[in-house]
């Protein structure tokens, strides 16, 4: 089953927008064990009919036919009952959607886990917000090559930010999630710079049990981990990192 989330944290503003109302969404979708197959089919990707004309590599074209793909989960699905799932709360690539790790999710979910994929709006090409809008990204990024660490290191602790928001609103009782979790076993996982996100939540964050970065590079200081750390690279002749 999955569900999704729009949700908006009133406590922060929206770096990326000169709109001083602007508040920070966060946009998470739920993937998990369902207790029956729900009525209706999950898409693939929000804003398929509004994209950009670039999508990280891809040109959109690429993607007109996306809503025909089968994500193996059915929208609003109640969650199986059978036990307190362990939860994986996994941030994507740079620039790339939630959608991009569906396969992935969904794998995850089929061994017995909850995972909440997330979109970082406006980093992300497309992203519908919770007042149905689609923002799609905003490139803030300095054109000072030696500038671009210390902006890297800045979007890594919003991101990391985001991941404490949907970290609280699975606390309080998520929809269907709530009192399915369990809370107590709770990873920080992603791929790249989610990856690298995943390592600056960690260190921030004591209700994270253990950490996955998958080929990230972290920016600014490192923190010091003493809990559970699963990193998957590259191998060095590949990405030269």
């Amino acid at each position: 089953g999955t569900q999704i989330y729009r949700w908006v944290d009133a406590s922060r503003d929206e770096p990326a927008t000169k709109d001083p109302s602007d508040k920070r969404n966060v946009i998470a979708q739920a993937w998990y064990p369902a207790q029956a197959p729900g009525a209706k089919r999950s898409i693939y990707m929000d804003g398929l009919d509004n994209l950009p004309p670039s999508i990280v590599v891809l040109p959109s074209f690429v993607m007109a036919s996306y809503d025909r793909i089968d994500t193996h989960a059915t929208l609003d699905a109640d969650i199986s009952s059978e036990k307190l799932w362990p939860v994986v709360i996994f941030s994507p690539g740079f620039g790339a959607p939630r959608a991009f790790y569906t396969g992935l999710a969904t794998e995850i979910a089929s061994r017995g886990y909850v995972v909440l994929t997330l979109d970082h709006p406006y980093e992300s090409p497309v992203t519908q917000l919770a007042d149905g809008s689609i923002a799609t990204r905003i490139d803030t990024s300095p054109l000072a090559p030696d500038a671009r660490g210390a902006w890297m290191a800045e979007q890594l602790g919003i991101r990391a930010s985001d991941v404490q928001f949907a970290l609280d609103r699975l606390v309080e009782g998520a929809g269907r999630l709530k009192d399915h979790v369990d809370l107590s076993r709770v990873v920080a996982a992603g791929h790249s710079f989610g990856g690298a996100t995943a390592v600056a939540v960690a260190g921030r964050e004591p209700r994270i049990a253990a950490t996955v970065n998958i080929d990230g590079t972290p920016y600014g200081e490192l923190p010091v981990l003493n809990r559970p750390f699963l990193v998957l690279q590259s191998d060095y002749s590949v990405t030269g990192h």
